[in-house]
């Protein structure tokens, strides 16, 4: 499936930024729906970094990485919701980049985005939103060796994964501060970021 077309004009932190074949791979499935245990955990870590956000009715938000638009449900009534995804049939729009938004998510996404990619969206979302709420999953002996292993992720970690926890925040960092931070029950972080 070419998503080359589906990426928005200049950009580069989208599916060129990534491994080519990411698409496809049905990471919804595999991460999010593979027991109803790790179901449970996904919707639990949406509602956190829904409230982190600490959004009102009348609020816009990008979902960055949306896929199956989970978070969605997760919003406060009236707040607009808009999904971006690689894979065209999962979004709402062509082009995140097209307007500005109260609050941008990027859940269990970044990681999957190159250094100069990630260049590109710190500055391209800073531009069009003063909020980032980020969740990026830790790198740690039980999500490397046994979570990913479960989910039989652990073959594809090493190409997929294109940025590590330290290198996102450095990333972030250059336009936002980060004002909160929750954990994910070990597994990852969660992080409310405000532009400078």
């Amino acid at each position: 499936m070419s998503n080359r077309s589906h990426e928005p004009s200049g950009a580069r932190f989208g599916a060129r930024a990534s491994d080519p074949s990411f698409v496809d791979i049905d990471q919804n499935h595999l991460q999010y729906e593979t027991s109803r245990p790790t179901a449970i955990y996904h919707h639990w870590v949406l509602g956190r970094c829904a409230r982190l956000a600490g959004l009102e009715s009348g609020m816009s938000v990008l979902d960055y990485g949306c896929g199956s638009q989970h978070l969605r449900g997760r919003l406060p009534d009236g707040v607009e919701y808009t999904g971006y995804d690689l894979v065209p049939r999962l979004s709402t729009t062509a082009d995140p980049l097209s307007r500005r938004y109260d609050c941008v998510f990027a859940i269990q996404v970044m990681m999957y985005i190159d250094a100069d990619g990630l260049r590109e969206w710190v500055t391209a979302f800073a531009e069009r939103t003063p909020l980032v709420v980020a969740m990026v999953p830790e790198r740690s002996f039980l999500k490397d060796r046994v979570l990913d292993h479960f989910f039989g992720l652990d073959a594809e970690r090493e190409r997929l994964i294109r940025s590590q926890p330290a290198e996102i925040d450095e990333h972030l960092s250059r336009c936002f501060r980060r004002t909160a931070a929750r954990h994910a029950l070990g597994f990852g972080r969660i992080g409310r970021w405000e532009r400078h």
